[in-house]
């Protein structure tokens, strides 16, 4: 049996948990009830960024794997482009993650492997 979930990530919930409760939506042509979990994004990528800094391997820390394809050096460029910036928004600080030129689908590809 396959574990499949459906996720949709929103910004700026930032102090949530990073999995929220599932609510129960409907869609396509044949309608069916599908569970859909909200992915707090700017706490999930804050911790993948968290876990690319530490020094030395180790718990916390992320591990890829060696005999994979698709783990080069440009999918390692695109998981450290992304950076957090400070910014205000109707007075409130918000810490929203930034790619500069480089797109950053590395992270955003890795958010879900984040959660619990």
């Amino acid at each position: 049996m396959r574990r499949i979930f459906a996720t949709k990530g929103i910004a700026g919930r930032s102090g949530e948990p990073i999995v929220g409760k599932a609510a129960q939506k409907t869609y396509g042509r044949r309608p069916r009830p599908v569970l859909l979990y909200p992915i707090n994004v700017d706490d999930a990528k804050a911790e993948i960024l968290a876990s690319l800094a530490l020094p030395v391997p180790g718990p916390g820390a992320m591990h890829f794997p060696v005999r994979v394809d698709t783990i080069n050096d440009e999918f390692f460029a695109q998981l450290c482009a992304e950076h957090r910036e400070t910014r205000y928004k109707q007075g409130r600080r918000r810490h929203p993650t930034s790619c500069g030129s480089r797109t950053g689908t590395g992270t955003t590809c890795s958010t879900p492997r984040c959660s619990p």
